[in-house]
This record gives structure tokens, C-alpha cells and sequence, in this order.
């Protein structure tokens, strides 16, 4: 998934790709990595996001696509459930900080 995270990851295709049904995955998954491999693939993708927030210009939808979500407000309202602040917010204070550390 790191490799891929544009790729709109299925379930299905994960346990296929593992040679494990799908339930047995998710539970491998649960207890290797806490959460399940969908909820795994939204932190990915939000770290992602937020790293391209802190180092370019491109705008939350464009971010939004890159990471492999096609909706912008679906990409924020993600970003903003496992941050804790919206996309914009994330960038302001990123930049706000690093002003006055200068």
C-alpha cells in the first residue's frame, strides 16, 4: 500500500495479493498494526498529505488526488478526523511556525 497509495485498495485485493481471505487478513492486520488495513491506508495516505502540505504548493484537492482519494472534501474531512485540524489549518500553522522559528 506505502508503494501505491493512489491505488484505490480493496479488501478483497489486499487478501488476494496475501493468498488470505479477507477476514483473515483484517485480523492479522488488527494485531500487527492495531487498526484495520483500510484504516492503515488513511493514516498512510494522510501522512502523505500532510508531509505535501508542509512541502509544496499544491492545493488540498490536487494533495487530495496524489494520495489517491478523489474527493476533495472526502480527503479533508479524513485528513482533519486523524489530524485533528482541516488540511488548511495544518498548513497555516506549518508555516506560521516555521516563520517564527526564522
Amino acid at each position: 500500500m506505502r508503494a501505491d497509495l493512489a491505488h484505490r485498495w480493496t479488501l478483497a485485493e489486499l487478501a488476494l495479493d496475501a493468498h488470505l481471505s479477507p477476514s483473515r487478513l483484517g485480523g492479522l492486520f488488527v494485531e500487527q498494526f492495531g487498526v484495520p488495513p483500510i484504516m492503515l491506508l488513511a493514516r498512510l495516505r494522510v501522512r502523505e498529505m500532510a508531509r505535501l502540505l508542509r512541502e509544496s504548493d499544491m492545493t488540498v484537492g490536487e494533495i487530495g488526488v496524489r494520495v489517491g482519494w478523489r474527493n476533495r472534501g472526502h480527503a479533508a474531512e479524513q485528513f482533519a478526523k486523524i489530524m485533528g485540524v482541516t488540511p488548511t489549518a495544518y498548513r497555516n500553522q506549518y508555516h506560521q511556525r516555521t516563520r517564527q522559528t526564522i
